[in-house]
């Protein structure tokens, strides 16, 4: 308990004790969800090197008949390098970003992946058809879109289960609490409260 005197207010906060997890023998305040947002982040990376691998195979299988070796050297390089553009726009930390964030990043950095991914083949002297470039990128982006959609939702599941939810700590003015509190521990959010803390204050008057 802690107690603040003045002469203006006092105001008592009870906060709850720290508990320790005997079964694993460290504090429970050591939080867990930076390792599982990196276990998301691993599953966004997968399915987005998957996404730019299928439209590649579609486009190619629409326009042409066979598999030439040069081709599919360059889908076998072509996620490394999509890969590599996405977390340039910092797409594996979708936590920190708002949809329309995210949706304006894919969009930047799939144009831009697919940029790359041209001139490479150009460099080694390797010719692309434009439709198969036009098929790639149309389907590359709904595939993201889909599931980037998909992987949001599951996020919000996870965080109204409590799974990624971080343990906080408030520290805000008495006058604006309920407020902050109400957004705080609204289902989804991604915050568990343990506590409030409000130092005492007085609220101004007309003579003041």
């Amino acid at each position: 308990m802690i107690r603040n005197d003045s002469a203006a207010a006092a105001t008592t906060i009870r906060l709850n004790p720290i508990v320790l997890d005997p079964v694993e023998g460290r504090s429970a305040v050591r939080s867990r969800v930076p390792r599982r947002y990196r276990i998301i982040a691993c599953g966004l990376l997968l399915t987005d090197a998957a996404c730019i691998a299928i439209a590649l195979i579609i486009g190619y299988l629409t326009r042409f008949n066979t598999m030439r070796p040069a081709y599919a050297a360059a889908m076998i390089v072509a996620p490394f390098v999509w890969v590599a553009v996405f977390q340039a726009f910092d797409l594996y930390s979708p936590h920190r970003l708002a949809p329309e964030e995210e949706f304006r990043r894919i969009l930047g950095a799939s144009s831009m992946a697919l940029m790359l991914i041209v001139l490479g083949t150009y460099w080694v002297h390797l010719s692309l058809s434009r439709l198969w470039m036009g098929l790639t990128f149309l389907l590359a982006l709904t595939l993201e879109l889909m599931l980037r959609r998909a992987w949001r939702w599951v996020t919000w599941r996870l965080r109204r289960s409590g799974w990624l939810s971080l343990r906080t700590l408030l520290i805000a003015n008495p006058f604006n609490t309920e407020t902050v509190v109400n957004a705080l521990t609204r289902p989804g959010s991604g915050y568990g409260l343990v506590g409030c803390v409000s130092p005492g204050q007085t609220r101004p008057t007309a003579d003041d």
